[in-house]
């Protein structure tokens, strides 16, 4: 660690609005020696590039009985003991106070999918006794016997057990520096819980992800098994990066040739063909991130030490979802997979062009507030969708939105707290290769954002020129299924409701 030690920088500012590229290589060198080289860690070259972490470790809740999640040694690595105790398969999500009816539609929504792996809630003792409380009774709770409830859930038509989903509540708020208590806000308590939970291989979601298969599943993608991280991509919108020189600012931060000294791959073309570099803004979506954090538990420390930067770096990239591939590939690590296929728009294809933006041109639209995700191994499977289940989960009434054409301002109201009824999927051509857009074509791009839904809208179109994307319909039988989830999904807080009667039992 010597030379770690000789090239850090005399000190960190993370407020600063310039960025020393040499804190993001001293970082790369040290993962590369501790995790992958297996040289000793030195604690005060550990300190100095991580002053945010702090050696009490966070404490895991299950069922009431509080206990530490690591075991920190007294006086050595801290990072890499957490690494030598990680194990197990399951599911992350951050959350605080104001996600808890969220979480009650994730906890119920997860039960019906029969998911059989843990869920750890992440938080910075920002959630109360009583939600942990009342979580735990919904997580175990006897609710198959009930037949109320089976009857909210569409128990029988989607022939689901209902077992019992072991949760914890992970307390990390001990665990990182005062200094930092308000650097990790929004999005960035993504990473706290990236970093501080117990397992060799994790999904982390958001709290409105909506999966289609049981998230176990997940782990089976050949995908996943070859590469150990799995990403999925945004909708291919035309946004070009806001700030000017982000792409080349990105790419200075890669491995260069002093780092093959220490055997860390230089960057391919892997990386550097992304469209991330080319100039658009939004590549990946983060509702769903899959990682194998025994072969990759590095990519944690480099995020965070990444998102700190709010004023130099995090300002070029939206929210979290870039900083997850982003932290591999500035570590040196190519070796990660994005799906195949971009997000597709979630509904239905209006069979009247009336009900379309351009009724004259014949053009297949699917306008949704919802992006899905398309199994890149066959091209039809959903397997998750972001924005929970709620058609519209604002309280905007689009009058003028065509889509509803023939509804009074009621029923509008009416479909907007519905859930969405996906009988199509559609994915529009990428325009990447396409920098000069016709803006008198119709459309004029794979996407173009309405402003319904309080902006969540944006149209997807099947054909740009001459240019075809991915169009999938799903089966009656598919389509019942979906129709059941999410009436299963918007009934959690009803379940909840009879929960709190007391007349069912956990088990």
């Amino acid at each position: 660690m010597a030379t770690v030690k000789g090239d850090l920088p005399l000190g960190v500012d993370f407020e600063s609005t310039t960025f020393d590229p040499r804190n993001v290589e001293a970082v790369r060198i040290f993962n590369q020696c501790v995790f992958k080289l297996g040289v000793q860690c030195e604690p005060d070259v550990e300190q100095h590039l991580f002053p945010w972490l702090t050696r009490t470790p966070p404490t895991i809740t299950k069922n009431g009985n509080r206990v530490p999640l690591f075991q920190y040694p007294e006086k050595g690595c801290i990072l890499s003991s957490i690494h030598s105790q990680l194990h197990s398969k399951g599911i992350v999500v951050s959350a605080t106070e104001r996600h808890f009816k969220g979480l009650i539609h994730l906890i119920t929504y997860l039960r019906v999918l029969e998911v059989d792996i843990p869920l750890q809630i992440v938080h910075k003792g920002d959630i109360s006794e009583f939600v942990e409380e009342s979580l735990n009774k919904l997580a175990s709770a006897d609710l198959i016997n009930d037949e109320e409830v089976s009857k909210l859930l569409n128990v029988k038509e989607l022939g689901s057990s209902l077992p019992p989903l072991e949760i914890m509540f992970v307390n990390v708020s001990k665990s990182i520096s005062g200094d930092f208590k308000y650097a990790f806000n929004k999005f960035a308590n993504k990473f706290l819980a990236y970093m501080f939970n117990s397992f060799s291989e994790m999904i982390l979601i958001d709290v409105d992800t909506v999966p289609f298969v049981p998230l176990q599943e997940f782990f089976n993608l050949a995908r996943y098994k070859h590469h150990g991280a799995l990403f999925f991509r945004d909708r291919t919108v035309l946004s070009k990066h806001p700030i000017e020189g982000t792409p080349e600012f990105f790419e200075s931060l890669l491995p260069h040739a002093k780092d093959s000294i220490y055997g860390i791959q230089l960057p391919t073309e892997k990386t550097l063909s992304l469209p991330f570099f080319s100039g658009f803004h939004h590549l990946q979506e983060a509702g769903v991130v899959v990682v194998n954090r025994t072969r990759k538990f590095y990519s944690a420390p480099m995020a965070i030490s990444m998102v700190l930067h709010k004023n130099s770096l995090t300002t070029r990239v939206w929210g979290d979802k870039e900083l997850y591939w982003l932290s591999l590939s500035v570590s040196g690590d190519e070796d990660y997979h994005f799906n195949g296929n971009a997000a597709a728009s979630l509904g239905e294809i209006p069979t009247d062009p009336e009900r379309t933006h351009y009724p004259d041109s014949h053009q297949i639209e699917l306008c949704s507030n919802h992006p899905g995700h398309i199994d890149d191994s066959d091209n039809h499977t959903l397997l998750w969708m972001n924005s929970g289940f709620t058609f519209c989960k604002r309280s905007a009434i689009d009058i003028d939105n065509p889509f509803y054409k023939g509804m009074n301002i009621t029923e509008i109201s009416e479909f907007n707290k519905s859930p969405l009824k996906i009988k199509h999927a559609l994915i529009p051509p990428e325009g990447y290769n396409k920098p000069n857009l016709d803006f008198q074509q119709i459309p004029w791009g794979p996407w173009i954002a309405r402003d319904y839904c309080e902006m969540y809208t944006i149209c997807a179109y099947y054909q740009v020129g001459e240019s075809k994307g991915l169009r999938v319909d799903f089966t009656d039988e598919e389509q019942d299924r979906f129709e059941h989830l999410g009436i299963a999904w918007s009934n959690a807080p009803v379940v909840m409701k009879i929960l709190r009667s007391s007349h069912v039992y956990t088990r």
